[in-house]
């Protein structure tokens, strides 16, 4: 099983092994620790059963958790108020006696409850951290992303639009909501809203996504779009989207000795993706390389073995395989 938890950079998440939500709590026990508090004893263990298992935390030790100040029982106790009845007024009022703000916190949880299918009990709580903190910059991401795993645009339009009324300058929901306007055929607003995002956020990772990947579907400035992904790469280096985006950028330009670099960091990064070995493939074959292009044609077979256009793929290499000149790489 999967746990994310919070890195020292705000919002970061990083996955684990481990029983999610005892490595969450444990998480969190020991920053409540750190901070001072008196030691996790009885009661923390019966509000942490309760928290596990959706039960119902019990009216004395909710009013014990606020009136102590124990900021691990408060959010306990608030987070059942929300899950049981969907109270978010009461769940607000509960968890304003725990500071810090704990839609971070909840961002973590409903990210691990997505992973294990929890789907629906994900969304509540990633509402209830955006209902916290509507600014958030990696909740809409979040939740968009999910939403595009689902191929759900209209939610997700839907979704973007309830940040923006209560947080109209987030950059990660203006950039997921002129993406779906894009999908949709509104071109025009697409761009205005992806503009909008970047000039709020130039260090937006969701909008230099976005508006980077726009530029290139839809040929609006190439040149634009690589300064974008190379701020992008720099600034994320282990990121994949933007040396991917720019591997092919290059390729599609036929400047195959910028392109290389970032195919030899695709290749591995993405080893056992087949659409991207496909990429590399076709980028040596393209260059006149047809042993290195078999190689990988051959992977995404392996990979994929129904898929047909790998298998013409390979018969295309084999066909030009041995020939003269075919191992002098285009520049």
């Amino acid at each position: 099983m999967m746990v994310a938890e919070m890195t020292p950079s705000a919002g970061r998440y990083v996955h684990r092994r481990g029983e999610a939500i005892f490595a969450i709590a444990i998480a969190l026990l020991a920053a409540w620790q750190s901070a001072g508090a008196v030691r996790a004893n009885v009661f923390h263990v019966r509000l942490l059963n309760a928290f596990q298992n959706d039960g119902v935390i019990a009216d004395a030790d909710r009013q014990r958790a606020v009136s102590t100040g124990d900021a691990i029982a408060t959010w306990m106790a608030g987070r059942s108020v929300w899950r049981l009845s969907r109270n978010a007024g009461m769940a607000l009022a509960i968890w304003k006696a725990s500071p810090p703000p704990n839609a971070d916190r909840l961002g973590i949880l409903a990210n691990q409850e997505w992973r294990e299918g929890r789907e629906r009990v994900a969304l509540d709580d990633i509402r209830m951290a955006l209902a916290l903190q509507p600014e958030n910059a990696m909740l809409p991401d979040t939740l968009g992303n999910w939403r595009v795993a689902r191929k759900e645009t209209e939610p997700l339009r839907d979704d973007m639009q309830s940040i923006l009324a209560r947080a109209p300058r987030n950059a990660t929901a203006l950039a997921h909501h002129g993406w779906t306007l894009y999908q949709t055929g509104n071109r025009a607003e697409a761009r205005a809203e992806l503009e909008r995002a970047i000039a709020i956020d130039p260090d937006n990772r969701a909008a230099l996504r976005k508006i980077s990947r726009f530029l290139v579907e839809t040929g609006g400035d190439d040149a634009r779009a690589e300064r974008l992904l190379l701020h992008g790469d720099r600034r994320w280096p282990d990121d994949d989207f933007f040396f991917y985006q720019l591997a092919q950028l290059y390729a599609a330009q036929k400047r195959y000795a910028a392109a290389e670099p970032y195919m030899r960091r695709l290749a591995t990064s993405r080893r056992d993706d087949a659409d991207a070995r496909e990429v590399v493939g076709l980028y040596w074959a393209a260059r006149g390389d047809y042993a290195a292009a078999l190689d990988h044609f051959r992977a995404a077979t392996r990979l994929r073995p129904d898929e047909p256009r790998f298998a013409a793929d390979m018969a295309d290499a084999l066909a030009h395989t041995g020939r003269p000149g075919a191992q002098e790489p285009k520049q």
